[in-house]
């Protein structure tokens, strides 16, 4: 099949980023075990972060692959020829791709569909200790969740917010809060845009577990901030929702009874007097910019570059 100059670009980017979104996707399938094992023994926000970072390692890997290496190299080395033949194997592996970025999109587009439908029906109000406006949704159901991406909000049931006393309502926004700064609901977005592509390998989705698990502990250790009373009160919060009625909640939600099936653990975490997380993430942000920075003056290198441009073009004939 032949391409112009712009259209073996594309298909070569394409190629390439699945190629790459598929191996990094395999290795961290088989390395979640130990990832998961590392993070869980640090404090619950770093540890969150650190699986975060394994978990959108595909995602980051082929982008990068694709911005800093693959384009780069063609359109210095490449001569601008009118029309050229691409091998058929490399079509397929683009047309996979394509495939691949069209179901990630379809996916996210749909949850964030989702999420904006269930604030939709809410009764605007103002909430003691929540800066921005909440909205109220009717029925028997405990609810309490932020939900949306860029402009999140939260959500709460009626009969939820006539069940709760004050101090037990303002521990609970303050868990909320956690999620909101913490920009939780942005990070499950970043994940559905990665999707695993090995469901008969149990790793990612472990991961993804042991991500929402932490990032629950997380929010509960900023919302007591250290303190046992807010500890005993925002545990006696989690059993007494648990026991109301409970609707489906969207994917890009951040509730109070997220991972309800990790409760008994997150009471019994609370009761145990956490301690407030303080570990802050411009580490391990100011690590990753630093990589990606090297990779980025690395490929710069002519020598790489041209061995790259080798590679891709073994790919498309």
């Amino acid at each position: 099949m032949s391409f112009g100059y712009a259209g073996r670009l594309l298909c070569l980017s394409l190629a390439s980023f699945f190629l790459v979104f598929t191996s990094l996707n395999l290795l961290i399938s088989l390395l979640a075990p130990l990832a998961i094992g590392f993070a869980e023994r640090r404090r619950p926000r770093l540890g969150a972060l650190l699986l975060l970072a394994v978990r959108l390692l595909p995602l980051a890997g082929g982008l990068l692959f694709v911005g800093i290496l693959c384009v780069p190299s063609y359109l210095r080395l490449e001569p601008a020829l009118d029309q050229e033949q691409a091998g058929p194997v490399s079509v397929v592996i683009a047309l996979l791709g394509v495939v691949l970025c069209s179901v990630s999109l379809a996916a996210s587009v749909r949850a964030l569909r989702k999420s904006a439908s269930f604030f939709r029906p809410a009764q605007e109000t103002k909430l003691p200790g929540w800066a921005g406006s909440a909205g109220v949704i009717e029925g028997p159901a405990s609810v309490l969740a932020l939900t949306g991406v860029l402009h999140s909000r939260l959500v709460i049931s009626r009969e939820l917010l006539s069940a709760l006393t004050a101090p037990e309502l303002d521990i609970a926004l303050r868990h909320e809060k956690a999620h909101l700064q913490s920009r939780d609901n942005l990070k499950r977005l970043l994940i559905l845009l990665s999707p695993n592509l090995i469901p008969f390998l149990p790793g990612v989705r472990a991961m993804e577990r042991s991500w929402a698990r932490l990032t629950e502990w997380a929010a509960d250790d900023r919302a007591v901030a250290g303190d046992y009373g807010d500890s005993i009160l925002l545990a006696d919060v989690l059993v007494r929702c648990a026991r109301m009625r409970r609707p489906p909640e969207p994917l890009l939600t951040s509730s109070l009874l997220c991972c309800n099936g990790d409760l008994s653990a997150r009471v019994d975490r609370l009761l145990g007097r956490p301690e407030p997380s303080h570990t802050s993430s411009a580490v391990p942000v100011a690590t990753a910019a630093l990589a990606a920075a090297g990779l980025g003056a690395l490929a710069l290198h002519p020598a790489i570059l041209h061995a790259v441009h080798h590679a891709l073009e073994l790919l498309l004939d």
